[in-house]
Formats: C-alpha cells, sequence, structure tokens
C-alpha cells in the first residue's frame, strides 16, 4: 500500500487538484436563496382514521375486559375445586371416617399394602 501511495506522490506530487472558484461558499447561502420560488406554506392537518384516533381507548378496553374474564374464570375454577361431591362430602363427614382413612385414600393404599407395611415391623 505504501508503494501506491508513493507511486502516485511521485507521479502527481502532493498538489490537490480538485479547486472551488473563490468567495464561492460565502455567496453560496444567497444565491441558494435567491433561486427558491416564493410560495406560501399551506399547513396540513394530518387525517386520521376512526381507528387510530381511539387506538389507545380500545387498548385499555381490551386489557379491562381480558383481566374481568381471567378474573371470573380463576374464581369459577377456585369455587368448583373447593366444592366436594356429595358423595365425597358424606364420606368425610361421617364418624367411622378416621385420620387413618384420609391418610389411605390419600396415599392411595390399600388394605394389602398396609397389611404388608404393618408386618414388616
Amino acid at each position: 500500500m505504501e508503494s501506491d501511495i508513493k507511486y502516485l506522490k511521485e507521479r502527481f506530487g502532493n498538489e490537490s487538484h480538485f479547486k472551488v472558484p473563490e468567495g464561492y461558499f460565502e455567496n453560496l447561502t444567497s444565491q441558494v436563496i435567491e433561486r427558491l420560488p416564493e410560495r406560501n406554506a399551506k399547513l396540513v392537518s394530518p387525517v386520521q382514521s376512526f381507528w387510530m384516533r381511539n387506538r389507545y381507548t380500545f387498548a385499555v378496553a381490551a386489557c379491562v375486559c381480558a383481566c374481568v374474564f381471567g378474573i371470573t374464570i380463576y374464581i369459577s375454577s377456585l369455587t368448583q375445586n373447593s366444592q366436594a361431591t356429595p358423595i365425597e362430602a358424606s364420606i368425610h363427614n361421617s364418624p367411622d371416617y378416621s385420620t387413618i382413612d384420609c391418610v389411605a385414600d390419600y396415599t392411595m393404599i390399600d388394605n394389602e399394602d398396609i397389611y404388608a407395611l404393618v408386618s414388616e415391623y
């Protein structure tokens, strides 16, 4: 790369071959302004559609609907899960149903498994 630069300097020298006429930049702005056509600027208001003007209102309404719908489903699922069927409620509330029976139902072990566990000790 240095050899290319050295070659160019030997061939053309350090002198810049591009020149600007004298006083060009001092008068440039006035020349450009003189060449512009005169016209009155009109203020144009942008036309927006109904949906664009009310997009934030629609977004807020959609969020409120989603929250209400979600909370309603959540509450209904809680009430459905907490209500036991009448058969389960009658079994769990009977005087013959003891804590041991609750644990056995929860762990899903039957009488044979209980006998096997008791006989090991």
